[in-house]
């Protein structure tokens, strides 16, 4: 991940949380792409994954919520979808899961 050049994620949140969470973005995304998935269940996914702490952040920081989408491509409409589930989250509240910081295991 260092070679990418800047952290992917905050400083206090381990990277590999970051890049898993962008990996099932993009699962999701090529899912929906070739019909594998539609909007009602693209959208209980996005619900349950905008329930923890750390998809929110991700989103935040690199996700276009800020920005109007237009929906012309498949891929657009998913990522309105996106936005659209990530914005319902944030003004329900705060997450029910919460950052949990990563502990050392020290193999002997």
């Amino acid at each position: 991940m260092q070679c990418w050049g800047s952290c992917f994620s905050p400083q206090q949140v381990d990277e590999r949380l970051f890049v898993y969470t962008n990996l099932v973005v993009l699962t999701w995304l090529s899912a929906y792409e070739h019909r594998l998935l539609k909007d009602p269940q693209a959208r209980e996914y996005l619900k349950v994954f905008f329930d923890s702490e750390i998809p929110r952040m991700y989103w935040e920081r690199h996700g276009d919520w800020h920005r109007p989408r237009r929906r012309l491509t498949r891929s657009d409409r998913f990522f309105a979808l996106v936005n659209d589930e990530y914005l319902t989250a944030i003004k329900a509240g705060p997450p029910s899961r919460e950052h949990e910081p990563m502990t050392r295991v020290h193999h002997t």
